[in-house]
């Protein structure tokens, strides 16, 4: 070690942690259940976070102010309520872990991206009746598509034209008295 490298870690292969196993060309393996790096603030109000997987199904996840318990997809807090996001069959989910200091939680869904594409809200559809790039996304109030008493109301062609032409002529009007530039 060179004068000033103290703390710095230098290696020529792989660095590998927990069970020893890595399938990809990476620099830095951690593969064990549970919290595998730890990152935050350095103080013991819970401002810690971690990243790794969950215990019981191997989840990868990312935790701010909490780090997957010792049993179960189940999360600890240390002070402060967590969240985290996870990957489950194909979803990416955001949760929160509610409780400010607690062990065991089971993480509360909030939010979650499908793997179909769709955002979606734990409560319901982020747009639930919008058409977004020529797929339909159907909400708790139905498809966005206009219904009949909706077109039979809509004003036709003509009745458009003159209500724009009468809002012209005022607008032409309140300038020519110098009432708008």
């Amino acid at each position: 070690m060179a004068h000033g490298d103290a703390g710095l870690f230098f290696q020529q292969e792989k660095a590998l942690f927990g069970d020893k196993f890595s399938d990809m060309p990476s620099a830095i393996a951690s593969r064990r259940a549970g919290p595998a790096f730890e990152f935050g603030f350095p103080a013991a109000d819970g401002s810690g976070s971690s990243f790794g997987s969950t215990v019981e199904n191997g989840r990868p996840y990312y935790a701010w102010n909490c780090y997957a318990h010792t049993s179960g997809d189940r999360y600890t807090t240390n002070g402060k309520p967590g969240w985290t996001s996870f990957s489950a069959e194909g979803n990416l989910i955001f949760a929160r872990v509610p409780l400010a200091n607690a062990s065991n939680q089971a993480p509360v869904e909030a939010f979650r991206l499908g793997a179909d594409g769709r955002g979606e809200f734990a409560l319901g559809p982020i747009a639930p009746n919008y058409v977004v790039a020529g797929v339909q996304v159907v909400g708790p109030r139905g498809a966005a598509v206009p219904d009949a008493a909706m077109a039979a109301a809509a004003p036709t062609k003509a009745e458009f034209d003159a209500l724009a032409g009468t809002v012209n002529t005022l607008l032409s009007r309140l300038r020519a008295h110098g009432l708008i530039a």
